[in-house]
């Protein structure tokens, strides 16, 4: 607008100023990328002493309680064992979580004990065959008798 209305110094003062004002910018841009470069390695380095620090505090709980590196081993693959065990667990009681409500979840059980019984044979259960007595007394005789022979025993004290 300067230099539409004749004033050729203002408007060269105005292009100089909008220069400066672009080259601050830029300048003030490099600096701020600066800048969050160097809070990023600070970031890192907080994060580098943490870990440090959970080493430190870990190998001296390893010398502490007389534990090797195997051990540990040993038990993380036993904590991974466990944990795929679980995910089993819970991709099978998938469908059950998905199921409405417990009427749902009712018919699905019994379901599943159809399926069951299916895949199980019947047990047989035979009866078992009455005990023959050495004789064939009627029951009052053979009481009679083993009275009778009792009765005939002598026990003498001691």
């Amino acid at each position: 607008m300067s230099f539409k209305a004749g004033d050729k110094q203002g408007a060269f003062r105005y292009v100089r100023q909008s220069k400066l004002f672009s080259e601050s910018r830029n300048k003030c841009t490099q600096l701020l990328e600066r800048v969050e470069e160097v809070i990023s390695l600070i970031a890192s380095a907080e994060s580098t002493k943490q870990v440090y620090e959970a080493i430190q505090i870990g190998m001296k709980a390893m010398k502490e309680h007389n534990v090797s590196i195997e051990d540990i081993n040993t038990h993380l693959k036993e904590v991974d064992d466990l944990v795929a065990a679980q995910r089993k667990i819970n991709v099978a009681l998938a469908p059950l979580h998905s199921l409405a409500d417990e009427e749902d979840i009712e018919e699905e059980f019994r379901n599943l004990e159809a399926e069951l019984e299916d895949k199980i044979s019947p047990v047989h259960v035979e009866e078992p065959e009455p005990v023959l007595h050495a004789n064939d007394d009627s029951p009052d005789e053979t009481v009679e008798s083993l009275s009778n022979n009792l009765s005939s025993m002598k026990l003498g004290a001691m």
